[in-house]
């Protein structure tokens, strides 16, 4: 039962329809990459004239591209870059059976894709929450030019063991999502994020991959009195953002 409830818990999933229209405000194209497995896996690239570079963004646990697109679209218009995102397995239009290994694997799928339009020092690799397992897994692949952490945790294990610290977590985790395994070995620019009062990633964490970082240019920046949902309604956030981007 618990194996097959932590899917649940972590994949807060919503698929659309494979018609399903998007109504975003700038010039877009949708995606349908095949995978190794040949997984059909579905993105947005959102497309500037005289871009900049290209930001590869992975969202959060929850929600599709539907969502996220809207932010996705508002990165792209404010800093004049290319802006691509992925809906993980059994979001939005993306398919495929779910594993971590392949998962994993699916984020550089689309880093290749990116590789099409821009040399990789002008790739940006945007993490949230859990969209940084994915970012920190393929800056540890590529050779991109940054990676961005927000609200990002060392391991999932950390993170249940605030909600289920009675169950013995490191044995029944299938996507443990381990990104203090990547820091060290990562060696692009790194610019961590996180509320200084996130309540499910905890502060701490945020910390603990700062230090764990072996790159020579390396920034943690506290929003203060920020939770985990909430950053981008601190000025704070969005000047930091104008500053790296």
């Amino acid at each position: 039962m618990l194996n097959y409830l932590q899917e649940k818990l972590i994949f807060k999933s919503e698929q659309l329809p494979k018609n399903h229209k998007f109504n975003f405000k700038i010039r877009f194209k949708e995606l349908f990459l095949k995978a190794k497995d040949g997984a059909k896996l579905h993105g947005v690239h959102f497309q500037q004239d005289d871009s900049k570079g290209i930001i590869l963004y992975f969202h959060g646990n929850a929600r599709n591209i539907d969502y996220w697109g809207i932010w996705g679209e508002q990165l792209s218009s404010t800093y004049k870059y290319d802006v691509v995102l992925m809906d993980y397995r059994g979001y939005g239009k993306s398919k495929g059976e779910r594993s971590y290994t392949q998962m994993l694997e699916d984020s550089l799928v689309f880093y290749n894709y990116c590789c099409q339009f821009f040399t990789e020092d002008k790739i940006i690799l945007f993490g949230r929450s859990l969209g940084g397992a994915f970012a920190s897994y393929t800056s540890l692949h590529t050779k991109s030019e940054k990676l961005i952490l927000e609200s990002t945790f060392t391991t999932l294990e950390e993170v249940a063991k605030t909600k289920f610290w009675f169950l013995p977590t490191s044995l029944l985790l299938k996507y443990p999502f381990q990104n203090e395994r990547n820091m060290p070995l990562i060696n692009s620019e790194t610019f961590i994020i996180h509320g200084s009062d996130d309540p499910l990633v905890k502060y701490e964490l945020a910390q603990k991959l700062y230090h764990l970082s072996n790159s020579k240019s390396k920034e943690l920046k506290t929003i203060e009195g920020a939770v985990h949902n909430d950053l981008r309604n601190f000025e704070g956030y969005h000047k930091y953002l104008d500053r790296i981007l």
